[in-house]
């Protein structure tokens, strides 16, 4: 182990477990998704990503996210390949407010 980078990293249990119909959206947050020291093949394709998509522009981008409509009685979801064709601020916004509204006015 000597010569290795020590690396801190967040472990998180199952947040989701005792729910019901758990809603659950993964966003990324900040105008880059790459640390300084990342290594530069890596850091110019998360660069093209956060241009490519919401995060450079306005410092949020939505990697997916489940949600559950009361009215139909059905979960509603956002692939991960769904959340990559949110490009710009209106799909932003509008993918936010799909995801807090349940089905009820």
């Amino acid at each position: 182990l000597l010569g290795l980078k020590k690396q801190v990293a967040v472990v998180m249990e199952d947040l989701t477990h005792g729910f019901v119909k758990p809603c659950v959206l993964d966003m990324k947050m900040g105008t880059k998704t790459y640390a300084e020291d990342t290594n530069p093949f890596k850091k110019k394709l998360r660069q093209m990503k956060d241009d490519g998509t919401t995060s450079s522009r306005y410092g949020l981008r939505i990697t997916g996210f489940r949600t559950y409509n009361v009215k139909t009685n059905q979960f509603l979801e956002c692939s991960r390949e769904a959340a990559e064709r949110i490009t710009t601020i209106d799909l932003l916004e509008s993918n936010i407010q799909l995801f807090f509204f349940n089905g009820n006015e």
